[in-house]
């Protein structure tokens, strides 16, 4: 009786880590499938799909022609145009995208690598586009959005060497911007806030 007590005993314990072991392999691999999606993202988690549903609720009330998957993509291709104008120097493209105030801060950035003979390089891979937060007013749309993405960042010198990263390396970056439109069809969104955790 003791002995068959014992081996049900150790029966269950070794079930019991096998169990675990396999949780901890199947959450492992569940979360480096999603690392690998480029995902495009409404909600911030399971527990937020009906504020974030709502928020963009706001957004077609003032601009109904938005489809979901259109707007989200839009925004995107907006992230990388003010990467690509900042990267290449596009002054023009750069006052059309950005408030007045953060122009200056680009450009500022842009004339000093300049002076100091440096390009920039930047590559970005796209993996999760969230809305955080709209707040709507009389007369425009204030819109909080977060770009998880895989960044290489890195300032080239004449050589082509680069100092600050050598090794090209993609860390993964949250990007916290601040958008602002108008209610007008003629509109569009303007950047004005910026700030980022690694």
């Amino acid at each position: 009786m003791v002995g068959t007590l014992f081996f049900a005993v150790i029966s269950f314990l070794l079930l019991n880590k096998l169990f675990k072991s396999f949780g901890k392999i199947q959450r492992h691999d569940q979360r480096q499938m999603r690392s690998k999606k480029n995902t495009t993202m409404l909600v911030v988690n399971n527990n937020n799909d009906k504020k974030i549903s709502t928020e963009f609720t706001e957004i077609c009330k003032a601009f109904p022609e938005y489809q979901k998957i259109d707007f989200m993509e839009k925004m995107r291709n907006r992230f990388d145009s003010v990467f690509q104008a900042f990267v290449n120097a596009r002054y023009e493209e750069l006052k059309a995208l950005l408030s007045s105030e953060l122009y200056e801060s680009f450009s500022e950035q842009i004339s000093k690598r300049e002076s100091s003979n440096l390009r920039q390089e930047i590559l970005i891979k796209h993996i999760e586009t969230i809305i955080t937060k709209v707040m709507p007013s009389a007369k425009n749309l204030i819109l909080n959005m977060k770009f998880n993405v895989s960044q290489m960042s890195a300032l080239i010198n004449s050589e082509g060497v680069s100092y600050n990263n050598p090794g090209k390396i993609f860390l993964d970056v949250s990007h916290f911007w601040v958008f602002q439109r108008k209610i007008s069809k003629d509109s569009d969104w303007i950047l004005i806030q910026t700030s980022i955790k690694n």
